[in-house]
């Protein structure tokens, strides 16, 4: 499949004018699809090897090569959907942000906004590390309630909003619990206070 991929790299580039250029993107993209659901490449034709990285890669030329086309909006919409279930989630922001900067208005708006704050949330691996991810996150949920509310009722954006907002009380709580042990009674009294006045 890698080959395969290989040969229609090198026919989309002699021949971008010709009839049978979509049927290679189509191509490509279905080798990807494979390669992002699991499927190895074979190496030394004996090592089955991860073809995640390859597939990146063929998404993303299909994405640039498709320009405003179904078939780029579709790899890149695979492309940041696979790389939420493998757990990639800032990789997904990323790929979702190229795809609301490219069509930030209709389904694929609507879809990269909800993906962008869904993938940024997802990041947050718990309160001993940076909450930034959560702001964004919920600024990005803020957004998409206030643009779509009839979809926000229907995929419980207030709930996830509520979600967040107690994920940060809780990492302002657990900032003021460090300054008790430290003794620095201050700095404590002031994230709790935080806690109080915000949440």
């Amino acid at each position: 499949w890698v080959k395969a991929v290989r040969g229609y790299d090198e026919f989309l580039n002699k021949w971008p004018d010709s009839g049978l250029y979509e049927s290679a993107l189509e191509r490509q993209y279905s080798v990807a699809v494979a390669f992002l659901g699991g499927q190895k490449r074979q190496v030394l034709k004996v090592l089955k090897l991860s073809a995640y990285d390859e597939a990146v890669k063929i998404m993303t030329g299909i994405a640039d090569r498709g320009g405003d086309s179904p078939i780029a909006q579709r790899s890149l919409e695979t492309l940041a959907v696979g790389q939420e279930e493998r757990g990639k989630c800032l990789d997904a922001y990323e790929t979702w942000a190229d795809i609301s900067s490219r069509w930030g208005t209709g389904r694929m708006g609507r879809v990269s906004l909800l993906g962008m704050a869904r993938s940024l949330h997802s990041a947050y691996t718990g309160p001993k590390y940076d909450s930034a991810v959560l702001d964004s996150a919920r600024s990005y949920y803020e957004n998409y309630r206030l643009r779509y509310p009839d979809q926000a009722a229907e995929e419980d954006i207030a709930g996830k909003i509520a979600t967040v907002d107690e994920q940060l009380a809780y990492k302002r709580f657990s900032i003021g619990q460090y300054y008790s042990k430290t003794d620095s009674p201050a700095a404590a009294q002031m994230y709790y206070q935080i806690v109080i006045d915000q949440w």
